[in-house]
């Protein structure tokens, strides 16, 4: 009787993997990270273009592991989805290890009827890196008694959750300060848990140049904080209307987290950080992914409602399964045939929507067909300067020998600490004033810009991510790059280097 108790719970972390297989994809941004991944396990090291060292990947720890795998497995399409699967599994047996979750389990259907939270179980994305080290650190830190060797557990969980991505700080500060407040002497086991991150800062810092990847200074601080509600608030709506669940369960773990705050104090932590998180969310105006920023607190949500122990929070899980079924978008309802052809009037994407006839597992599957591979041998004299726009599963096939130079300066370290001059972008994605000669400095290896300010500041870029990593003035550079490296809005820009948006990509007008 004891062990058949848990054959429901088992049964419904069965059920949900299985939507998340049924609309198992990979996403054209997770391409940025297998370009890196390529030029690696080609020697080059992780860069995105092989001559210079850029971070161009937000997740070192998934960056790590799948290239790991992929060189067991010899390729990446396939063995990103199974490691996503995989992992999601293993978030989803950690919280029914939770007290008295077989009497709770129906909540956890919540998460297989979430469009986000089961698209972005794969996607290629670190997602379910997220969701396995948020769900470990919940149940290591949320028992009754902490022994010395869960503090530390839970300490290392907590600390290298930003590993897995950055803003994932927001989410486990308030229970890093629980832990601290709440249990003597857990200054070093904290301090132990933040060795992880200072270790990746200071390699990012000699290596990259930079302690923050790129795409964080291509996309952030190009926007009024006005300006960046109204859009977040947008992608809030977005979610409404595509995930109907995810919100609502959400709000509700909130309530039920401040309720038991006395009882469960860890859980509210948990859960105060995700508010926290969702909040950050809307301060930088959300993402053009649809969800994929609310799938962590969803997963949150859901384990302090299984944490309760009350059986009517079941309710919330068939209640999720009922409001998905009300979107055609839903992931209980798509089929292999899905296809999104454009984004919301906001500039916001149902990526997989969009990506799912090339990229699903489903019909790639069903077509027999191969995912898509990387572009290694080149004809002689094939290496040049590229720009453009596609800089995911495009750059991905273009092969080691071809410089590209993204116009949202995601990838470009120049490009990135130019401030854009839209006053309206999609969510993540300002196009940038590329400055004249910069194209010609790339093709030659002498510094051609123009603009004199530009110059110089191509000069402490080139130290830092072109230069041994011992050269001379390189930790200078990368000192002033740190302090003072962006330019003020430029103008003269070539046409010819600065390509038009496409009329399907003008910023929405009602984002401001």
């Amino acid at each position: 009787m004891k062990h058949t108790r848990w054959l429901a719970p088992t049964l419904a972390i069965v059920a949900v993997l299985l939507v998340a297989a049924r609309v198992a994809w990979v996403c054209d941004d997770a391409y940025i990270t297998f370009r890196t991944i390529d030029h690696w396990q080609l020697g080059y090291g992780p860069v995105w273009n092989v001559d210079e060292r850029v971070q161009t990947y937000t997740h070192p720890i998934w960056m790590v592991l799948l290239t790991g795998l992929s060189a067991l497995t010899g390729e990446l399409y396939f063995t990103a989805i199974a490691a996503g699967l995989a992992l999601s599994a293993v978030a989803l047996a950690a919280l029914i290890r939770q007290p008295d979750t077989h009497l709770t389990w129906p909540v956890v259907l919540a998460l297989g009827a979430s469009k986000a939270w089961s698209e972005f179980a794969t996607s290629g994305l670190e997602n379910a890196l997220s969701y396995a080290i948020i769900a470990g650190a919940v149940v290591t830190l949320g028992r009754p008694v902490l022994t010395p060797r869960r503090q530390l557990l839970g300490a290392l969980l907590l600390g290298i959750a930003p590993l897995s991505r950055p803003d994932l700080a927001l989410v486990v500060l308030p229970p890093a300060l629980l832990l601290v407040a709440t249990t003597r002497g857990a200054w070093p086991i904290l301090a132990a848990g933040t060795l992880p991150g200072l270790a990746w800062t200071t390699f990012a810092t000699v290596y990259y140049g930079s302690p923050l990847p790129n795409t964080a200074l291509a996309k952030l601080g190009h926007a009024p904080l006005s300006q960046n509600v109204g859009q977040g608030l947008l992608y809030l709506r977005n979610s409404l209307a595509l995930d109907p669940s995810l919100l609502p369960v959400c709000g509700i773990g909130a309530i039920v987290a401040l309720l038991h705050a006395r009882t469960r104090p860890v859980h509210a932590a948990f859960m105060a950080g995700a508010v926290t998180y969702i909040a950050y969310t809307v301060s930088i105006g959300g993402d053009f992914m649809s969800g994929r920023f609310l799938a962590v607190p969803l997963l949150v949500a859901v384990a302090v409602l299984l944490a309760t122990g009350r059986r009517w929070v079941g309710i919330v899980g068939i209640a999720a399964v009922g409001l998905s079924l009300t979107s055609s978008a839903g992931p209980l309802r798509t089929s292999t045939a899905f296809h999104v052809p454009d984004w919301d009037d906001a500039g916001i994407a149902d990526e997989r929507g969009w990506y799912f006839p090339h990229l699903g597992l489903a019909p790639i599957l069903d077509e027999q067909r191969d995912p898509p591979k990387p572009g290694r041998n080149r004809r002689a004299g094939e290496g040049r300067v590229r720009m453009g726009k596609a800089i995911g599963m495009d750059a991905y096939m273009a092969g080691p020998h071809v410089h590209l130079v993204d116009a949202y300066a995601l990838c470009d370290p120049l490009l990135s600490r130019i401030p854009s001059d839209e006053t309206l972008g999609r969510p993540g994605h300002w196009i940038r004033p590329v400055p004249r000669g910069y194209l010609d400095t790339l093709k030659s290896g002498e510094n051609r810009l123009e603009d004199p300010e530009v110059a110089e500041l191509w000069t402490d870029v080139a130290l830092a991510t072109r230069a041994p990593l011992l050269a001379p003035g390189r930790a200078a550079a990368i000192w002033r790059l740190m302090w003072s490296g962006r330019t003020a809005p430029i103008t003269g820009v070539s046409p010819t280097d600065r390509p038009p948006r496409a009329p399907s990509e003008q910023p929405n007008h009602r984002s401001g």
